[in-house]
């Protein structure tokens, strides 16, 4: 009988900040949905110098890019009329494309037949993952790939999650709001938004605000309380991102 196991995750709002989320390695595992990164985040003091962003949005993607197990965890099940054992560690879950969609597997998860000596590890042992199962959000799929032959084992009383990862695409969209300088009072900004690396001119825009009629500023979403402005440089708290 497979033994009962959960899933634990770091669940992350869509609107956390930049560092509470990883970037996704090479294996992104299942798309979750859009994002955008606020540098700094809200709530945090900053600085800039003349020329310097103040305040940075990027686009960004959210997938589920692994996951851990509560502790190890096995499934059974029988091939060519010889019964295997399927055994996963607690950690480092990855995900893996199977020709039953998205899985998550581990270079430690080890295979082994009944008359077999030892466990089989690494490309000894078929391709092995844990699947979502469609047909019952608590629980999972084993999952082994044979070759011709695809076997799926239901794990009951179990549920997945992942541990959530961005990925920042080559053309995605970057926001920026940079520093100009204060004369008389009035403080400058320019607002910039970039495709990947390229600049979209089109949409640069110089801001002033007269900070005599108040330090609280605002542009597209974004409130920034204005702590000190100089000639050389800029104190700000971000009270709202972009």
């Amino acid at each position: 009988m497979p033994r009962k196991l959960a899933l634990i995750a770091a669940l992350v709002p869509v609107s956390a900040h930049a560092q509470d989320i990883p970037t996704c390695g090479p294996d992104r595992g299942q798309y979750v949905g859009q994002t955008r990164i606020n540098t700094p985040g809200q709530g945090t003091e900053g600085s800039a110098e003349i020329g310097q962003s103040m305040i940075r949005s990027d686009d960004a993607e959210i997938y589920g890019g692994s996951a851990n197990l509560s502790s190890p965890v096995q499934f059974t099940g029988s091939y060519m009329g010889k019964t295997y054992i399927v055994t996963f560690p607690a950690t480092g879950l990855t995900a893996i494309n199977t020709n039953r969609g998205l899985g998550y597997t581990s270079d430690l998860a080890t295979f082994q037949y009944n008359n077999d000596t030892e466990p089989r590890h690494g490309l000894s042992r078929p391709d092995v993952a844990l699947l979502p199962d469609p047909a019952n959000p608590a629980g999972l799929i084993g999952y082994v790939n044979f070759g011709i032959s695809k076997k799926t084992v239901p794990i009951v009383s179990a549920s997945m999650a992942f541990r959530k990862c961005l990925f920042f695409p080559s053309n995605g969209i970057r926001r920026e709001l940079d520093y100009g300088g204060v004369s008389k009072g009035t403080v400058t900004l320019q607002y910039r938004e970039f495709a990947g690396n390229l600049a979209r001119p089109s949409f640069s825009q110089e801001l002033h605000y007269d900070l005599a009629d108040g330090t609280e500023i605002g542009f597209r979403g974004a409130r920034i309380q204005i702590l000190k402005a100089t000639n050389t440089g800029i104190t700000y708290r971000i009270i709202a991102p972009m």
